[in-house]
């Protein structure tokens, strides 16, 4: 892949591309759910717009809940730069353009990032009429799928697999998604090249273990899908980095090297 993308903890993915810096549920609080609060070192450069946020074309949120989405700390970053495209279900804030396919389907823009928004279910009855969306981006002609915490199924990835020509390059899912047989039938449907297993907690976070509920489902995906990945924290992933010597010092300097050869294999 060509698109350099860093993860931070949680759902919170950064793509990057050269021109283009797209944040997807990376601004956020957690621990009350069992998740991670954003790391000290990213609070600091969300509050002074400096190092990954000084890079932003754009700002992404499958949904609303805590683990995903911090209120405060999105006031914080666009009290220093109104202008920034925000896009969310439901969202109060604003300023990406958006065209609307059908009731459900809907596509936005964010500088050179073209996003496929699809109203998708929030997984768990709890959560069933919670507004909740997942994305294509595409970026540099490369395609990637964020599920958030969608409950998939293969009718659903008719929308996505046809939108773009390109094949999918990845495919971001957390590990119910995993362990659905549903949420599996849409990856083959879906078909993308590599499946990232991502929305986990750092360790010290992780009250209701789902580390361990995600090495399970991994080893237990089907031999017919790509082998998942569980996605380092506060790492790039295959090791490629955009090239911001503040990024990397903020990283030294929190004792985190900033930098993943690759994801896990689980």
């Amino acid at each position: 892949m060509h698109t350099a993308m860093f993860h931070s903890v949680n759902s919170g993915l950064f793509f990057c591309d050269g021109k283009n810096g797209l944040l997807v549920d990376g601004i956020h609080q957690g621990r009350e759910e069992g998740c991670s609060p954003m790391p000290d070192f990213l609070s600091l450069q969300l509050r002074k717009n400096t190092g990954l946020f000084a890079h932003l074309t754009g700002v992404l949120f499958t949904h609303l809940h805590h683990d995903h989405y911090d209120e405060d700390g999105l006031e914080s970053l666009l009290h220093g730069r109104p202008d920034l495209p925000v896009y969310g279900p439901r969202l109060r804030r604003g300023g990406a353009p958006v065209r609307p396919i059908r009731a459900n389907l809907r596509t936005v823009r964010m500088g050179g990032a073209y996003i496929l928004a699809r109203d998708t279910r929030h997984d768990g009855a709890r959560y069933r009429e919670d507004p909740h969306q997942s994305y294509l981006i595409r970026m540099g002609g490369e395609r990637f799928f964020v599920a958030g915490d969608a409950a998939l199924r293969r009718a659903d990835a008719a929308d996505f697999a046809g939108f773009y020509p390109e094949p999918v390059s990845a495919a971001f899912c957390n590990l119910y998604q995993l362990a659905s047989p549903e949420g599996l039938d849409f990856l083959r449907a879906l078909a993308p090249e590599r499946i990232f297993l991502y929305h986990l907690p750092f360790q010290a976070d992780d009250r209701y273990h789902y580390r361990q509920l995600a090495r399970q489902a991994a080893r237990a995906c089907p031999a017919d899908l790509p082998r998942p990945e569980r996605l380092e924290h506060m790492a790039w992933v295959d090791g490629r980095a955009a090239d911001w010597e503040n990024i990397r010092k903020g990283a030294e300097n929190n004792g985190l090297s900033g930098v993943a050869q690759h994801g896990s294999l689980l």
